[in-house]
């Protein structure tokens, strides 16, 4: 199916693949976690996807114009994974830096992914849940590489007043977030709370 507007887009609910119109090898990737744009090529008989990155931090416009980027690159002769491997600038494709939110998401997805709530049912949908109602209304936007331990304490502390066990529940989540962004050179600075 292709999607052609940013109005399809936010509209779909179905998880898979999708076309974008507009820039070729440009595609939509909709999971329960959200949705992100992706551009997808064939490098020496191999097909590749390259992340640009979700459509909570990149525009339908900007995700065009960076597919259109990284068809040039090909057109050149460069394959783009290795182009953003070597770090060269011209092939930097987020448009920002990552949010908490984003972040978060892509926590979950990878603990889904892994098996981690194998003996807790309800343990991924909790974890949204706590992170949905407490934490993303008041640091999801924010980049990951500027939360400071007065941003979780903040959140914390309405919490904390009507339910300490839900706020230590939180605590965790949020420093098993951060711990993992630094992992993986999302996040820099070992800058966490308590």
């Amino acid at each position: 199916m292709q999607v052609s507007t940013v109005l399809e887009i936010k509209n779909l609910t179905a998880e898979g693949y999708y076309s974008i119109t507009g820039s070729r090898g440009l595609q939509l990737r909709v999971t329960k976690y959200g949705k992100e744009f992706y551009f997808r090529y064939s490098w020496k008989g191999k097909r590749h996807l390259f992340k640009i990155g979700t459509s909570d931090s990149v525009t339908l416009s900007d995700a065009r114009k960076k597919a259109i980027e990284l068809s040039e690159l090909l057109r050149k002769g460069t394959n783009p994974k290795e182009q953003k491997t070597a770090g060269k600038e011209e092939c930097t494709v987020e448009v920002k830096r990552k949010t908490f939110k984003e972040c978060a998401l892509d926590w979950i997805k990878e603990r889904a992914t892994n098996n981690f709530w194998k003996n807790n049912v309800k343990g991924e949908a909790n974890t949204l849940s706590r992170l949905s109602n407490h934490v993303f209304p008041k640091i999801g936007e924010k980049a990951i590489e500027s939360i400071e331990p007065e941003d979780i304490k903040d959140l914390l502390l309405p919490v904390w007043n009507r339910s300490p066990s839900t706020s230590s529940k939180i605590l965790a989540d949020v420093r098993a977030i951060l711990r993992w962004a630094i992992a993986l050179r999302i996040r820099k600075k070992p800058r966490e709370p308590g």
